[in-house]
C-alpha cells in the first residue's frame, strides 16, 4: 500500500517526527517555566518575608521563649 508521495512506512516515520518535535517543543517549555518562573514567584515570594522580618527587627520586641 502506498500513500500519495511515499510509502506507508514514510508516513509513519514523517507523523512520528512531527510528533517528537511538538513534544519536545513542549518539554522545553514546561522546563523554561519551571527555571524561570517559579524562580520570579519565590523571590517575590522571599521579598515579602524579608520585608516582614526586618519590620519585626526594627520593633525590637523579642517574642517570650517557648518552655523547655
Amino acid at each position: 500500500m502506498t500513500l500519495r508521495g511515499g510509502t506507508t512506512a514514510r508516513w509513519i516515520v514523517r507523523t512520528l517526527s512531527e510528533t517528537s518535535v511538538t513534544v519536545g517543543a513542549l518539554i522545553v517549555l514546561f522546563v523554561v517555566y519551571l527555571l524561570f518562573w517559579t524562580g520570579v514567584r519565590a523571590d517575590s515570594a522571599m521579598d515579602g518575608e524579608i520585608g516582614r522580618l526586618q519590620d519585626r527587627w526594627s520593633t525590637g520586641s523579642v517574642p517570650a521563649p517557648g518552655p523547655t
